[in-house]
């Protein structure tokens, strides 16, 4: 069913009747237009109407009994909200003629034949198999009188037995299995359709029949059934690009309102100077739907290169379909921005730039190179060379300032070990570097006599 548009003043719409399309002119009856904005208004209500007596449908008549005994008063009273809204209707033409019982007389009553005839052929076939039953339980009823007179009561109860379920075979095949069946109702969902479908050109042929205003609609069942043949070879594709934009023109021009041309022909051609759109407002067939669906395509965000390609494609589309979605665009800048701080973020620090960022994280693998470099450092001699080589880079961004504090603190500690194990020895630091083997021997015992301190106290 066809997306429609708000509702508009039945009264004063005056659209122009000539449009333009890829080149080409295509005139309108002037109450073309004037039949598509009722049109427009009463298919709201008419899918309401419809999904009303579908979700009713099974509860009310989906046995063959409840079809038979409440048919016709189920499909009457669900037309009843669609008659009701015609008659309000009536009263934007200033016609006040009818009310709902009247109007249903005289335009929309002949609509339900069909409904009735398959109503009358069901409960025919119904009272049949009904009176079939009966013959069958008065026989069975006989024969078992029988075979109890004769004394064979046993013989009796299994004929009993049999024909019991010779009975509920028949029962069976009434509940809905052989006459009452998926098709026939699938026949009366689309005759009800018909018959929503049908109110409108009863709405209007009521208007032009008490003179009130001809919003007929002109496009005629030869027009109709053309289109619907162009459209469907149209829709099959494989036709040469001249002959197919052939067709559409004609199609365009024997019937606009036919369910899905349209928007058929916003996915094929686009939009890019908004004649279609034109054509849509014109007829009062609401494209935006198809619009966004296009726009919507393949619309990732997954990563910061699929969102870039849908930025691309939205970009193309908004121009190659005369339409926008601000919401789309701002959902793909969000994503952009966010995928654009994660690119400049590195160790939870955001960065001016990205080039920045790699500049930072270039510097800390530099910096972790050179730790690892001297991980296994333990002497003073090692910890001063690898200072040395810390201080030596040029670094900007202060990932190796932490390691310096650390490799200060060892040497500030081994200076003073060194100050204290001089003092313990009495020995002056300057005098302990050209110390003899006998000095050296015993520098190393008082030094392991300190270092055992020094661990005891967890320096």
């Amino acid at each position: 069913m066809q997306e429609i548009s708000e509702k508009q003043d039945l009264v004063t719409v005056s659209a122009p009747t000539t449009v333009i399309f890829n080149g080409s002119e295509l005139k309108y009856p002037p109450a073309l237009p004037k039949y598509a904005a009722a049109r427009s208004v009463f298919l709201p209500v008419i899918a309401e109407t419809y999904q009303n007596m579908e979700s009713q449908f099974d509860s009310e008549i989906g046995s063959i009994e409840g079809f038979v005994d409440n048919g016709r008063d189920f499909f009457i009273s669900a037309i009843r909200p669609l008659l009701s809204f015609a008659v309000k209707e009536f009263a934007t033409y200033n016609c006040y003629q009818f009310d709902e019982d009247s109007f249903f007389e005289e335009f929309v009553c002949a609509r339900f034949d069909r409904i009735a005839d398959i109503h009358e052929k069901i409960s025919f076939k119904l009272q049949e198999m009904r009176e079939r039953q009966e013959e069958i339980n008065a026989r069975r009823k006989e024969e078992r009188r029988q075979a109890v007179a004769e004394g064979k009561s046993e013989i009796g109860m299994m004929l009993w037995n049999g024909m019991k379920r010779l009975g509920d075979g028949v029962v069976n095949s009434i509940n809905g299995s052989s006459i009452y069946n998926e098709q026939v109702e699938k026949e009366l969902k689309n005759e009800f359709w018909k018959i929503c479908m049908g109110i409108l050109d009863d709405f209007t042929a009521a208007l032009f029949a008490t003179d009130t205003v001809d919003i007929r609609n002109p496009i005629t069942q030869e027009s109709k059934r053309k289109v619907h043949n162009i459209f469907e070879r149209l829709k099959r594709g494989g036709l040469p690009e001249q002959e197919m934009l052939r067709l559409t023109k004609d199609a365009l021009q024997l019937n606009p309102l036919y369910k899905g041309l349209l928007e058929w022909c916003v996915t094929q051609y686009g939009d890019p100077e908004g004649e279609l759109q034109h054509l849509a407002d014109l007829f009062c067939i609401n494209i935006s739907k198809t619009k966004e669906e296009i726009l919507r395509k393949n619309f990732c965000l997954d990563s910061e290169t699929k969102a870039l390609a849908t930025q691309k494609y939205i970009t193309e589309m908004t121009k190659q379909l005369s339409y926008s979605n601000p919401k789309l665009e701002e959902q793909v800048q969000t994503a952009l921005k966010k995928f654009d701080r994660q690119a400049r973020t590195f160790g939870k620090i955001e960065y001016p730039t990205r080039a920045e960022a790699k500049k930072a994280k270039k510097e800390k693998e530099k910096v972790d190179e050179i730790c690892k470099k001297y991980s296994g450092a333990h002497s003073q001699q090692e910890y001063d060379a690898f200072l040395t080589e810390l201080q030596t880079e040029d670094f900007h961004y202060g990932f190796d300032k932490e390691i310096i504090e650390d490799i200060k603190k060892k040497q500030a500690v081994w200076n003073q070990q060194e100050t204290q194990l001089a003092e313990y020895c009495n020995i002056s630091p300057e005098s302990m570097r050209p110390a003899s083997p006998m000095v050296r021997r015993k520098r190393d015992f008082f030094e392991w006599e300190f270092t055992k301190k020094m661990n005891a106290v967890g320096l």
